[in-house]
């Protein structure tokens, strides 16, 4: 897989139109970094099954920049005294934690991950981007949680694991005002009818991902320890 500046090009304009957000020159900038940095890794490392280049901009980073506004939106509604802080769950090459925190660079993300080679990626691209916001947790998510319990406004997650186990890892790692969000890739309501116990469905937010023929959605969820 090579980059290619002209798919580059075209398709963060696609997702600027398409999610009504202006990206700024340096984010731009900061983005193509990224991006050409994880090709370079996972010719090595293997991180991720992807081999087209297309395939990553659309199925991945168009993916992560999709729910940029839905969890602004949400973290707004907390109305807390900035910084906020994320947890991304299980975070794997960096989506969508890296362009969350490229995209929302008022927010603190932390990306906890256990897996080695891919917490070593992150930790490199933060130190390339200088991404003040950014924080990789090297470790299993239940042992971080017993030494920090409820340090987080939100979790986050993609393609990591069943909903109602989701639930039960971020349980113990968010504060009681503080939402839930998880980036599905199909149709969630069987997931949603095995939720159990303290869980409330703030919004399904349905996503279209240009020229990606593929369900795309963002569940926010919250605990009824909120009410």
């Amino acid at each position: 897989m090579q980059f290619n500046q002209l798919v580059f090009d075209q398709i963060i304009s696609e997702g600027e139109y398409c999610f009504i957000q202006k990206l700024t020159d340096n984010q731009i900038a900061q983005v193509q970094v990224f991006i050409n940095e994880f090709i370079r890794w996972n010719a090595v490392h293997n991180l991720s099954a992807v081999s087209n280049f297309e395939t990553l901009m659309r199925a991945h980073f168009l993916d992560s920049m999709s729910i940029v506004s839905g969890v602004a939106k949400y973290l707004k509604e907390l109305k807390l005294p900035f910084p906020i802080n994320v947890a991304d769950l299980g975070s794997g090459g960096g989506f969508p934690s890296i362009v969350l925190a490229i995209l929302l660079p008022e927010i603190n993300f932390y990306a906890i991950e256990s897996i080695k080679k891919k917490t070593a990626f992150l930790q490199s691209i933060k130190l390339r981007l200088k991404l003040d916001n950014y924080f990789v947790v090297d470790q299993r998510i239940e042992h971080f949680a017993k030494e920090n319990p409820n340090l987080f406004d939100a979790t986050i997650s993609r393609a990591f694991t069943e909903l109602n186990n989701y639930l039960e890892y971020s349980k113990s790692l968010i504060k009681d005002e503080s939402f839930v969000f998880a980036m599905k890739s199909q149709r969630v309501d069987e997931e949603l009818k095995k939720v159990t116990g303290e869980w409330v469905l703030v919004e399904n937010i349905e996503i279209e991902i240009p020229k990606l023929d593929a369900y795309r959605c963002l569940l926010v969820m919250s605990s009824m320890r909120k009410y």
